[in-house]
């Protein structure tokens, strides 16, 4: 159900003049359909209160802890390459399908993009699946018919630890730090398997920003960070996809934007025929996933966790981890966000959530 847009207080966030913003577009779009696997790059895509449409929609569960399994375990999951083939005329809207490149001796899989209701209510459901805080359901993805193994019996193989292929159900997610009276959609906010929020942001500029403070780490020997290869970073890149950003955004037309200057935001809008608005209530802490390179499964041992570590530890909810991009909640409950959107800055609040002492 629909209601009234609700207005963020100005006495507590400020309103952003125009003239006053840089030009910003959207730059970059991803999708990460299983949780912690590769994510591809789009060009265009829908979304509604969950994020956009298949992003996290499955993970893997962990049979012998019964908790989410990631790439913080197993770091070669993120060269499991999941792609997304609609159908619209199918009654399962299409499949994805599941591919090992790095191991020839394992043999890909499809299933479902979206199962049919009657089809769904055969398929074993887990509801106590442990997801950070959360208790998470799914449904276990079975094998296709005529199939010579499941899905989970193929992963488990290739990661060499027993798993299970879940596909979210439909138990809420409790998304922190967001004000539901603020959303256009009535029960609060919610996500699938993501970490914690439907979206996460971050600009170009503060992946520059954080490139180029490695770069000098590795250039300094006063500076030395301890498993470092400064030779190495000296002029190797970071790719967003380090991250695993939904939402990437840079500057246009000759403007520039600072880095983490989105640290500032609250509310944006996105889109000009078709108007988004998206909350940014916390940033994105960030663990040591970003340390392995998503080109090879190779876990850095240092980078850029402890480059990050040195100077971006600031926000007062998590003093002990660095931050790198935000968390993004829609305000509508359902739209379509594309490469080329001119991003505008509606509310803005410096300091926001920042350690005592931080600029």
């Amino acid at each position: 159900m629909q209601r009234n847009i609700k207005a963020v207080s100005s006495a507590v966030m400020g309103d952003v003049r125009e003239e006053a913003q840089p030009a910003i577009e959207v730059s970059k779009l991803f999708v990460y359909p299983i949780k912690s696997c590769a994510g591809t790059e789009i060009t265009s895509a829908s979304f509604t209160r969950f994020g956009f449409e298949y992003d996290r929609q499955w993970m893997l569960l962990d049979v012998a802890k019964h908790k989410a399994l990631t790439a913080r375990e197993i770091s070669k999951m993120v060269r499991i390459f999941p792609s997304i083939q609609r159908d619209d005329t199918a009654p399962d809207e299409g499949k994805l399908v599941v591919s090992f490149p790095d191991d020839p001796s394992t043999p890909s899989f499809a299933i479902p993009l979206n199962p049919p209701a009657e089809e769904l209510a055969t398929w074993e459901k887990i509801s106590d699946v442990t997801l950070w805080w959360d208790k998470v359901d799914g449904y276990v993805v079975p094998a296709a018919e005529g199939a010579d193994a499941s899905p989970s019996e193929i992963l488990s193989a290739h990661l060499g630890r027993q798993c299970l292929l879940l596909m979210k159900g439909p138990k809420q997610r409790v998304v922190p730090d967001t004000d539901a009276s603020l959303l256009s959609y009535d029960g609060g906010p919610d996500t699938r398997f993501a970490d914690g929020y439907p979206f996460m942001l971050l600009s170009s500029a503060s992946l520059a920003d954080a490139e180029q403070h490695i770069r000098l780490v590795a250039s300094s020997a006063a500076d030395a960070v301890p498993g470092m290869d400064a030779e190495a970073w000296k002029t190797k890149s970071l790719p967003a996809s380090r991250f695993r950003p939904n939402i990437v955004v840079r500057a246009v037309g000759g403007r520039e934007m600072r880095g983490f200057e989105e640290d500032d935001w609250v509310e944006i809008s996105v889109g000009e025929e078709q108007e988004v608005r998206l909350l940014l209530p916390q940033r994105c802490t960030r663990c040591q996933l970003p340390n392995i390179d998503p080109e090879t499964g190779i876990k850095d041992a240092a980078i850029p966790y402890k480059v990050l570590s040195k100077y971006r530890r600031v926000d007062k909810r998590d003093k002990y981890s660095p931050c790198l991009g935000m968390n993004v909640v829609p305000v509508n409950s359902e739209g379509t966000i594309s490469v080329g959107d001119r991003v505008r800055v509606v509310k803005a609040q410096r300091k926001h959530n920042l350690l005592e002492g931080d600029a």
